[in-house]
């Protein structure tokens, strides 16, 4: 597009002066004559008369790059720095507050498209060795999120189509300006609303997910509490309890122990994923020693997050490295009477903490190791 020579004095085609043209409406008031006059501002958008963008402009994009909320951001693809200037001062002289960043080259745009601070992408139809179609495929292929819209001087009604099949938002012809804002604002409400579909489906999903693990950890609880009680030993039962907490936690090893009284000590009845050589060293945990008998003494769970930084584990830090164990889980079970039955164990490579949903099906699995105890002992 080409502009116009708009230097004081000179005239639109209609014999309008540009300032005139410009600068029209209730905004200011002016005192002085000619290029040395003054304006002050009595309402609306600052003025910035053409012969002054060199300068103002470089200002006013200045400010507008400053981050403030609910401002949309504009990203303006336009090779030819007057247009841009031009398109900035409508902007601005229709008061639609935004942050606009100008980008003249592929190269510039690529890069600030994966910024990925932009609400929506303003760009030139021709230009040199770069097309406004080209932008579009790049916007449409990485971010398709983005409303797209296309700056013309002049497009037929097949071309105007064609570029909106091809995914562009809208198309604004460069000497009907009086549209760019409402299709600005069009664009965006439109993106916000699917934004928020897509937010409110990706929640749905989630609690459709959630309600699926659910279920499958209800089954699977159901298909244990079967499965155990028609065993007759106490050791796989309890094998078979810690194996399904290993797999609901998503843990890597774990461990399952009797409590023996008289010793105030912790046997082991089971084990996953431990060397056995090593898990020999560990058949009798005393109270008080480690994540499980500290568990024991203080008669509840107790959650390690991290052994390797956790001091209450100094004693036994160098097999936890040894095994690569980093978090650990100790859960107790009890018989009618409060009593410590035993200990449930699950260990983990990394710094971690079950979710509460998590905790609460563990339990359950713990009252099943609590059933299958007692159960053995009403036997015999």
């Amino acid at each position: 597009m080409k502009i116009p020579d708009m230097r004081p004095g000179r005239t639109d085609w209609r014999g309008r002066s540009f300032e005139t043209t410009y600068a029209r409406g209730p905004i200011s008031s002016t005192t002085g004559h000619g290029r040395g006059k003054e304006r002050r501002q009595t309402g609306g958008p600052e003025i910035i008369r053409p012969w002054e963008w060199s300068t103002q402009v470089r200002a006013f994009l200045k400010n507008t790059m400053q981050d403030v909320p609910g401002r949309p951001s504009i990203l303006h693809l336009e090779d030819d720095s007057n247009d841009a200037e031009l398109i900035r001062f409508h902007l601005r002289s229709k008061q639609f507050d935004c942050a606009i960043t100008w980008v003249k080259s592929p190269h510039e745009f690529r890069r600030a498209l994966e910024s990925g601070m932009f609400d929506l992408v303003l760009s030139d139809y021709r230009m040199p060795g770069f097309s406004g179609e080209d932008a579009l495929r790049l916007v449409r292929t990485d971010h398709n999120h983005l409303p797209f819209i296309m700056l013309t001087g002049e497009l037929g009604e097949d071309r105007a189509i064609e570029t909106i099949k091809r995914g562009a938002t809208d198309y604004v012809l460069k000497g009907n300006l009086a549209r760019l804002v409402p299709s600005i604002e069009r664009a965006l409400r439109e993106a916000r609303a699917e934004a928020e579909r897509n937010r409110a489906e990706s929640e749905l999903r989630g609690l459709k997910d959630q309600l699926s693990r659910e279920l499958a950890d209800m089954h699977r609880l159901h298909e244990l509490s079967t499965r155990l009680f028609r065993g007759k030993r106490l050791d796989a039962m309890l094998q078979g309890v810690l194996a399904a907490s290993v797999e609901l936690l998503r843990a890597e090893k774990g461990t399952v122990q009797i409590h023996d009284e008289p010793s105030q000590s912790l046997l082991m009845k089971g084990y996953v994923g431990f060397n056995p050589e090593l898990i020999g060293h560990f058949l009798t945990v005393p109270s008080g020693q480690g994540v499980c008998g500290l568990a024991l003494q203080k008669r509840h769970r107790i959650i390690a997050e991290n052994v390797h930084t956790d001091d209450r584990f100094i004693s036994i830090r160098p097999f936890f490295v040894r095994e690569g164990i980093v978090a650990c889980v100790s859960t107790p079970f009890r018989g009618h009477d409060g009593r410590v039955l035993g200990m449930l164990n699950t260990h983990f490579p990394r710094p971690h903490r079950p979710s509460d949903h998590e905790l609460k099906l563990l339990d359950l699995y713990v009252q099943q190791a609590e059933r299958v105890v007692e159960y053995v002992q009403e036997a015999c």
